[in-house]
C-alpha cells in the first residue's frame, strides 16, 4: 500500500511515551464514583498542558446512576451479583417467588441490545405477575420493560460465563426527558454467573423464593468534561469530531483508557 506523503510524516510523529504514561495510571485508578471521573478529566487535562496542548474544562451536569453492589440469597446461601445501572437501589432487599424464562443469546455483537428470543408462554403476564424473573443472557432494556410492563418485581440475568458483567438495563441515553423517563425501569435488576445462574434455575423449577439485594446511587453529579480544539488550516470552518469516555466500572484500561490514550496522543 502506497500511504500519502501527509499520513507518513504525521505516523512519524506518532509516540508511545505521553499515553502509556496514561495507561499506566487508568490501569490502577479506579474511575467510576464522580469524584474519581472528576479528577480523571483534570489528570487528562494536566497530562495536556505538560506537552503543550492548550484544553478547556466544560462544566457538564449529568443525570447518573452508580453501581455499587448486589446479591441473591437462597437457601441459606449468598450469590455475589452486579447490579445494573438505572434500576431500582433496594439494599434492604426483596423477596419474591422466582420463575424462569428460558431465552437465547445475542446471535452477534450487532444484535447484542435486541431482546433474546424467548417462548411466548414463558413470558406469559400471568405467569411473571409478582415474581422475581430469571433469565438467560443479558439484562437488556427491552427484556427489563418487558417483564416490568408485565408485573415482575424483579429481574436476575443470567449471564455467559463465570463472571457477572456490569450494564446499563435503560434504553435512556443520557438524562431523562418526559418522554423517555417512563422507559426507565422501576424494578431492581441484577446479574448473576452462568454457575450460579444454572443452580438458581433448578430452584425456580421447584417453585422456591430468593431475596434481590441491590444498591445504587442515582441523581444528578458535576463532570468536567476536557476539551481540545485544532483549528484547521484549510477549511477551518469545518471539523472532525473525536471523543471517548474517561469513567469505567471497573479498574482495568479495556474500556476506555487504550481509547483515551490513543486521544491525548493524537
Amino acid at each position: 500500500m502506497i500511504l500519502d506523503s501527509r499520513i507518513e510524516a504525521a505516523m512519524a510523529q506518532v509516540s508511545d511515551v505521553a499515553p502509556w504514561a496514561l495507561v499506566e495510571h487508568f490501569a490502577t485508578f479506579p474511575r467510576w464514583k464522580p469524584a474519581d471521573v472528576a479528577e480523571s478529566a483534570q489528570d487528562i487535562a494536566r497530562r495536556l498542558a505538560a506537552v503543550g496542548v492548550p484544553c478547556d474544562l466544560l462544566d457538564a451536569n449529568l443525570y447518573l446512576s452508580i453501581p455499587y453492589e448486589a446479591s441473591v440469597e437462597a437457601a441459606g446461601i449468598t450469590y455475589a451479583a452486579k447490579p445494573l445501572a438505572y434500576a431500582r437501589s433496594i439494599p434492604e432487599g426483596l423477596t419474591g417467588v422466582l420463575v424462569h424464562v428460558p431465552g437465547t443469546l445475542a446471535a452477534s455483537t450487532a444484535s447484542f441490545y435486541d431482546k433474546n428470543r424467548q417462548n411466548e408462554a414463558d413470558a406469559a403476564e400471568t405467569r411473571l405477575r409478582g415474581k422475581i424473573v430469571l433469565t438467560d443472557g443479558f439484562a437488556n432494556p427491552q427484556k427489563v420493560l418487558e417483564f416490568q410492563q408485565k408485573g415482575a418485581i424483579g429481574v436476575i440475568a443470567v449471564n455467559p460465563g463465570v463472571d457477572r458483567h456490569w450494564g446499563i438495563c435503560s434504553s435512556i441515553w443520557g438524562t431523562p426527558d418526559l418522554d423517555g423517563l417512563p422507559r426507565k425501569p422501576m424494578i431492581p435488576v441484577a446479574a448473576v454467573s452462568n454457575p450460579d445462574g444454572a443452580v438458581l434455575v433448578a430452584l425456580a423449577q421447584q417453585g422456591g423464593s430468593v431475596t434481590l439485594k441491590t444498591r445504587l446511587e442515582e441523581g444528578w453529579f458535576a463532570s468536567p468534561v476536557p476539551v481540545v480544539t485544532i483549528p484547521g488550516a484549510e477549511e477551518p470552518e469545518k471539523f472532525v469530531l473525536l471523543h471517548g469516555h474517561y469513567d469505567s466500572w471497573d479498574v482495568g484500561v479495556g474500556d476506555n483508557a487504550t481509547g483515551d490514550a490513543t486521544m491525548l496522543e493524537i
